[in-house]
């Protein structure tokens, strides 16, 4: 067993849940499940770029607030960089939320609202799939039909995000997730279209051939952040990921390189952790 050693020196929603069975299948993250989107920047009828990239809920962690989140891993077509984002969902109100993005970390302190799965149509609430703006967004359940899906008539659920103009929108659809997500920007947009999925060991649509190999997504080695702040005085967040279970030492130096503090010496799991 590997042994690693760091050392470093110095949501408020309207949403109106309903207890249903079925609203948490629009959106399936089991450890396992698995799709490929393209991904198309276009402007008017013009494509400028396409690009393909999978999604892999690969297990579960729990995160600096305590609440255990799935570990969602992104990566793209012959790209070996892998992005993180982690999302867990209330059983009970069937809310969606996304661990914060340490870019602006005043603005979110654990996590933010990205979805509401049991709210009814003509409802709203505080929610926003892309984390760009600090005012307070506004996500609205349009509709709820019944469309053809890979080639099989599936329920599907539209919703608009209506903070600003142009704003996007996005379906789900049930036992499978995100279908389709629209981004509309002022003068470029992008547009997420699945093309494959395997969910809970079923498939749809057709795999990418030559291209994205599902379970081919592991982390290669041992990742560690810039901690945040940086420069710091009292606190700062140390972030890394463990791409297989290990013993972790993390130490305080000073500038001086006397050891100020120990924080962690225990082994643990694979997973992403912050302290």
């Amino acid at each position: 067993m590997k042994k690693i050693i760091i050392v470093f020196a110095l949501y408020i929603t309207n949403c109106f849940p309903q207890n249903d069975s079925t609203s948490l299948s629009f959106y399936p993250l089991n450890t396992g499940n698995y799709w490929e989107y393209k991904e198309i920047e276009f402007e008017g009828p013009y494509i400028f770029e396409t690009n393909y990239f999978s999604i892999t809920v690969t297990g579960d962690t729990m995160l600096t607030n305590g609440k255990y989140y799935k570990i969602i891993e992104k990566q793209y077509l012959n790209s070996s960089e892998i992005n993180f984002v982690f999302e867990r969902i209330d059983s009970l109100t069937g809310n969606v939320y996304r661990y914060y993005n340490e870019i602006y970390p005043d603005y979110n302190k654990d996590e933010y609202l990205i979805d509401s799965l049991r709210s009814q149509v003509g409802d709203s609430c505080t929610a926003q799939r892309l984390f760009k703006l600090m005012d307070k967004p506004v996500n609205i359940f349009m509709s709820e039909n019944i469309d053809s899906v890979f080639n099989r008539e599936r329920h599907v659920k539209y919703f608009v995000h209506a903070s600003y103009i142009p704003g996007y929108d996005y379906e789900l659809v049930k036992d499978i997730g995100l279908y389709v997500f629209t981004n509309r920007g002022e003068i470029r947009s992008t547009r997420l279209e699945l093309i494959y999925a395997n969910i809970n060991g079923k498939e749809y649509g057709e795999k990418i051939q030559d291209g994205i190999n599902e379970g081919s997504f592991k982390l290669k080695s041992f990742q560690l952040k810039q901690n945040y702040p940086n420069p710091f005085n009292s606190d700062t967040k140390i972030q890394y990921v463990l791409n297989h279970t290990g013993h972790i030492k993390i130490q305080i130096f000073n500038i001086y390189s006397q050891h100020l503090k120990t924080l962690y010496d225990r082994e643990q799991k694979p997973g992403m952790y912050s302290t």
